[in-house]
């Protein structure tokens, strides 16, 4: 009886984990990361030296949307909304950006506690509070991580990841353009929806 009740159990487990990341499923995610001191940003410009930048500590929310194209191999679409806070010696910046992000993501394995691996390559809008105008860049994002399937169409991710965010400054009276990227490493958490 008992090897019967474990095999159920097996099996039932294996037919949930399996169809949650099939072909032709979707799913609708929301996360957040958190980053603190381990970003540091440096600024190059034309003729002048590389130098470090100041430090970041920054709050992300992430919303998206997938398709899975094949097994286990998703497509989709971030919306990722950051907000920063920059210290100097004695100033203090808040900077503000949302990016768009299309985004590929694969799933391992068939049972509920699922590792993944997600790259993303998009567009940035950047306020500043120490700036009038909009700044546009670039965001790359690469994460790994494990999604742990609670039900059939509910997982709770947790990862890590590299992000890194260039934008172009351009000239002023006072200064020549340059490029500022920030980048850095961020644990993350989010809850993902399948259908």
């Amino acid at each position: 009886m008992k090897k019967v009740v474990l095999t159920a159990i097996a099996v039932f487990g294996f037919t949930l984990a399996n169809a949650q990341t099939e072909k032709g499923k979707w799913l609708v995610s929301g996360g957040t990361s958190l980053e603190f001191s381990s970003a540091k940003s440096k600024a190059k410009a034309d003729n002048f030296p590389t130098q470090d930048g100041p430090k970041i500590s920054s709050f992300n929310i992430k919303p998206a949307v997938g398709y899975f194209v094949a097994e286990n191999f998703m497509i989709g679409l971030s919306l990722d909304y950051e907000t920063s806070t920059i210290k100097f010696s004695s100033d203090k910046v808040t900077e503000n950006s949302i990016s768009v992000i299309p985004q590929v993501g694969y799933y391992f394995g068939k049972s509920n506690v699922k590792p993944f691996l997600n790259a993303g390559l998009g567009f940035a809008s950047v306020s500043n509070s120490d700036v009038d105008s909009n700044l546009n860049g670039t965001v790359l994002g690469i994460n790994g991580g494990v999604a742990y399937f609670v039900s059939k169409s509910i997982s709770l991710d947790f990862g890590v990841g590299y992000q890194s965010l260039s934008v172009k400054v351009d000239e002023t009276n006072f200064t020549p353009s340059y490029t500022n990227t920030t980048s850095g490493f961020v644990s993350q958490f989010g809850i993902a929806v399948y259908f």
